[in-house]
């Protein structure tokens, strides 16, 4: 039989690694935004060439639901920018990380727009 002190002790150990693990991921996070925020022309490039890309497949989606004679709105992307040519925001949204610690960026729900 468990004394109580093992009991409580049995109990909060679970809770404990729990609060540990969302602290390191929170200072984590805090360092890597401090770092982009700090080195922001290293990633122009790369986030630019992205996006471009995804300007491209906006487009190319766009062309295959006008062949097909296809409903857009059945086809929701979630974006992290908001814009792109060829899509219209339906809903603006700022996450939160576990449901506790909002992001600093905002993400876009659209559907192509014909």
């Amino acid at each position: 039989m468990l004394t109580p002190t093992i009991y409580y002790a049995l109990l909060a150990f679970p809770m404990l690694i729990m609060i540990a693990f969302v602290s390191v991921d929170f200072a984590i996070r805090k360092r890597i935004a401090k770092y982009e925020e700090e080195h922001l022309t290293m990633q122009s490039g790369e986030k630019e060439h992205i996006k471009a890309v995804i300007q491209e497949l906006i487009i190319k989606l766009l062309k295959e639901i006008k062949s097909r004679g296809e409903n857009p709105s059945n086809y929701k992307m979630k974006l992290f920018y908001g814009d792109y040519k060829g899509i219209m925001i339906i809903k603006e949204r700022r996450e939160k990380i576990y449901g506790i610690f909002k992001r600093k960026y905002s993400t876009y729900i659209a559907i192509p727009s014909l």
